[in-house]
């Protein structure tokens, strides 16, 4: 192992001494502040009242500064308030809301009794306004007000969600809310660019938000019909602010840096944006090579080319050097018809360089250790035109249309060494790669929903249709020199240099029509039938240069079709209680497919048949407004073998991996259950998530491998009896606002088992995973904020076969996010990310901490903004990976982005 921390114990202490002296720096002047508090009772003409929320407002501009809620006897406290002008907001269900001034100067404040008066409208939902509560729950929507988390001028709209509870933002932008990933990012309800979350996070400024409302996104049928379907997904929106909504507004990013080994860093942002209520239209524009790319990379996904590797999504894993440009447009033709739009650009040139360590399971006590280099550059463009329409033609006739269509071209230079031995014994074999890859993907889709009503009593006939295509194209140079050893010596070599072609053709297409049946209060009846087919069209062509010859390689070069259709048809009966606190879901569903497809290396057809049943349950309980959402959901799927899976071929590509198929696989067959329980009280703050999920696959799929003397595999697959995989969460916060801080914790586990054959043994494995996090926010005002977060987390694995590579190990890692804002202009920010690896996986001194820097001026009335920064302080940034699987033991390093400073410049016009 290489130690990448030097120093040891020395540089542990400094590391420790770094972290104290961040978090003192922010909290050396809380000691001698003063704090009071401000006392009195709530009630009305008749009682006093419980569970009144009252909230501290900031005089100067109504920022939330402290909050709570009365108690049984409706006594309040409201403590560490400075000296100050505050305005006391006291609020209750039924009745009108009260606003106080009072003023502390040197002691404590009593407001006395506070008497509320009856509302003479009745509200069915009691709806903040101008209340600065940090959150509140609409049925299944949380709703964060903004206004209540501290947003600093220049921020963007992942610094906001960051601050969220219950919301966390990896380093790579991808946003999970309440443990799951957000899929949708929307815009004051419309869709903004497509499916890709982080144009919006990264490109949107935070001081636009007013409220950021999370909730399951139905699909499109499921949101016509009212019947849930099980293919919601993870949804926010972001909901403008009236000053956004009126002219124009964006800002402008200029930065300029070094870095050790490379001069030229910069990055470029530019964004405008106009909200008006019939049309939206957004402009943005972005460049850098810091690893800051304004998009996840989602558009230059579709390109999949065999052996090709593209890093969307890992901002850090490797060097990146990126340019988008997109315009959106969302704009309402008329009262009954809405329509979005919208193009983007992105260019990407990655380099990454890796080296891998992997010990793989052999056999009966046998294990091998493999090790890997490689360096590898990718230089990728996509272009993608998305195009949404919502059309209500009438009461209970709608439709709604969706489609998109991508060009991506992409280009892959590859090198790489894999040496093969028995663990400390000499090599037995060893493979040097050489690539060069070009690749050209086009691919669209579109899906039409339509409802029509059919009778006043609510029978309506529902329509889907959706349609995928792709065309791509993939040209290969391949080299290699695969070399095999005995007792230390060369004993045969494969010396391989060939051209390579793929053309895939592939379409997709589905209808499904139902048929909606409202029975009585609150139930509807749902009969379906679906039809779905696919057309695959694959020609792979290799072909061995030897010499100035180009030979065809007949048994590698493949012509494969594939055609398969699936008929579905199933009921569904939907309940839902009167006031919508509950609903249950409950569907059969039979399924037949009938696949063919066909391989030039074969004379026979490739054929299969199947019928499966499929239940599923899903239900919710909504227990009061302040008790918690409880879901249950009950699902069972097949994942049936792949055609290529069930063809006896071989494929050599990897003359150290030969692959083979088995006619007689049959489909896996799994049962899903989850349990999932949320509460969220927003007067105390206090929330409480619970998350439990159990998978069991019958007759699972699973791999064999029969592995020779020099360490070649060849390798097919099996039907087995069966795998679990277990998962539990639990999530809490809660504030302690007599020490000024949010306390949020999470503990989670997973239990999987899978099972592999080698050489003729069963090899069951069984991998533990556990994680204890805690996060620790501190906010004094506007003018100081510490973020402290904390995690251990545990891994173990066992291996029937071979004990000797069972392990287990516990990584550790603190997380301090510290800034001071001093007269009224001026920032210190500071990072550090510290790792701490557990010495019997990785060895000694294997720390890793990453410290950055910043110093800020705010000028022209905070619309500007110059910050100087360092990034990597301690020049240890490195990707270091640590993976226990069912089959092997892998550790990864990759090259990143090192200490570089940088100086930015940010502009935010008014608004025209």
């Amino acid at each position: 192992m290489v130690r990448i921390f030097p120093g040891g114990e020395n540089a542990r202490t400094f590391v420790l001494a770094a972290l104290g002296f961040a978090i003192l720096s922010c909290l050396g002047d809380t000691a001698t502040a003063q704090h009071f508090s401000v006392n009195g009772s709530v009630g009305d003409s008749a009682a006093v009242l419980s569970q009144a929320s009252v909230v501290a407002l900031a005089r100067a501009d109504t920022a939330l500064i402290q909050f709570g809620t009365t108690r049984e006897d409706g006594l309040f406290t409201l403590r560490r308030l400075a000296p100050g002008k505050y305005i006391l907001q006291i609020s209750h269900v039924g009745y009108q809301t009260v606003l106080r001034d009072f003023e502390i100067h040197d002691e404590d404040v009593d407001v006395g009794h506070i008497v509320l008066s009856t509302q003479t409208t009745v509200l069915e939902e009691f709806v903040v306004t101008e209340d600065h509560l940090p959150f509140v729950v609409r049925g299944d929507t949380i709703e964060y007000n903004a206004l209540a988390f501290l947003v600093r001028p220049q921020d963007m709209v992942e610094d906001l969600l960051r601050r969220l509870p219950g919301i966390y933002v990896d380093e790579y932008g991808t946003v999970f809310a309440h443990g799951k990933a957000v899929q949708n990012m929307l815009v004051d309800g419309k869709l903004f660019f497509g499916e890709d979350p982080t144009i919006a996070t990264r490109n949107l400024p935070a001081d636009a938000v007013e409220n950021v409302q999370v909730y399951d996104k139905p699909s499109d049928r499921a949101e016509l019909t009212g019947v849930p379907d099980g293919r919601d997904e993870k949804t926010i929106n972001l909901a403008l602010t009236e000053e956004a909504k009126q002219g124009v507004f964006g800002q402008t990013t200029g930065g300029v840096g070094a870095e050790q080994r490379d001069l030229g860093r910069y990055v470029a942002r530019i964004s405008a944006f106009h909200f008006a209520p019939k049309i939206q239209l957004a402009l943005i524009g972005s460049a850098d090579n810091i690893n800051q790319p304004g998009f996840s990379g989602r558009q230059l996904s579709s390109f999949r080319g065999a052996g090709n590797y593209l890093p969307f999504g890992q901002g850090q894993d490797g060097i990146s050097e990126s340019i988008a440009a997109g315009v959106n447009i969302n704009y309402e033709l008329g009262a009954n018809t809405t329509v979005n739009a919208s193009y983007f650009l992105a260019d990407l040139d990655h380099r990454r360089e890796s080296t891998v360590s992997r010990d793989q399971i052999l056999g009966l006590a046998v294990s091998a250790l493999s090790e890997e280099s490689d360096h590898r550059s990718t230089k990728s463009q996509a272009q993608t035109v998305v195009v949404n329409a919502e059309v209500r033609f009438a009461e209970g006739h709608d439709m709604v249309f969706r489609s998109n269509l991508s060009k991506a071209l992409s280009a892959v230079s590859y090198t790489g060494l894999e040496t093969t031995k028995y663990l400390e014994l000499a090599p037995l074999n060893s493979a040097t790669t050489a690539i060069d890859d070009d690749g050209n993907d086009l691919s669209g889709s579109a899906q039409v929903t339509w409802r029509k009503r059919i009778s006043d009593g609510g029978r309506s006939l529902i329509a889907e249709g959706t349609l995928d295509v792709l065309d791509a194209r993939e040209a290969t140079e391949l080299y290699s020199d695969s070399r095999f050893y005995w007792l230390g010596d060369l004993k045969t070599r494969e010396e391989q240099r060939q051209e390579q072609s793929l053309l895939s053709n592939a379409l997709e297409q589905a209808q499904r029509l139902e048929f909606l049946q409202p029975l009585r209060s609150g139930r509807n009846l749902t009969v379906y039938v679906k039809r779905s087919a696919n057309v695959l069209d694959q020609d792979k062509a290799y072909f061995d240069l030897v010499g100035d010859q180009s030979v065809r390689d007949p048994m590698a070069s493949q012509i494969f079709k594939q055609r398969e259709e699936y008929w579905q048809s199933g009921t569904n009966l939907h309940f839902r209680s009167d006031d919508g606190s509950r609903w249950v879901s409950t569907e059969i569903k039979a399924q037949y497919s009938r696949r063919r497809g066909s391989i030039s290396i074969s004379d026979q057809d490739i054929r299969s048949r199947y019928a499966h049943f499929l239940p599923s349950v899903l239900g919710q309980w909504q227990f009061g407004k302040s008790a918690g959402i409880l879901d249950v959901w009950y699902q069972t799927s097949t994942n049936e073998p792949e055609l290529r899976q069930l063809q006896p071929f071989v494929d050599n590509n990897d003359p150290l991996r030969i692959y083979e198929g088995n006619p007689a696989l049959t489909p896996e067959y799994q049962h899903d259950l989850t349990l999932g329980y949320l509460l969220l009280r927003p007067f105390s703050e206090v929330s409480l998530g619970a998350d439990i999920r159990m998978s069991y696959i019958q007759n699972i799929i699973v791999p064999v491998r029969t592995i020779d003397t020099a360490l070649r595999q060849r390798i097919s697959a099996v039907n087995a009896n069966a795998a679990w995989m277990h998962y539990g969460g639990l999530t809490f916060g809660m504030p302690f606002r007599g020490l000024g801080i949010k306390w949020n914790a999470g503990v989670d586990a997973v239990i999987e088992t899978a099972s592999e054959i080698i050489n003729g043994e069963d090899n069951n494995s069984k991998v533990v995973r556990g994680r204890v996090d805690s996060k620790i926010t501190y906010r004094r005002g506007d003018a100081v904020e510490v973020i402290l977060r904390a995690a251990r987390s545990y891994n173990r694995v066992r291996y029937s076969l071979n004990e000797s590579l069972n392990q287990s190990y516990t990584n550790s890692m603190i997380d301090v996010d510290a800034s001071w804002h001093f007269a009224d202009v001026w920032s210190v920010e500071s990072s550090l990310d510290y790792r701490i690896l557990d010495r019997d996986g990785f060895g000694a001194g294997h720390e890793i901490a990453l410290l950055n820097l910043s110093l800020s001026c705010l000028f022209f009335g905070g619309r500007g903004n110059m910050q100087f920064g360092m990034k990597d302080v301690l020049n240890q940034n490195q990707i270091l990976r640590f993976t226990n699987s069912a089959t092997y033991l892998q550790e990864e390093r990759i090259l990143s982005l090192g200490r570089h400073v940088m100086l930015k410049l940010t502009y935010k016009p008014r608004l025209m």
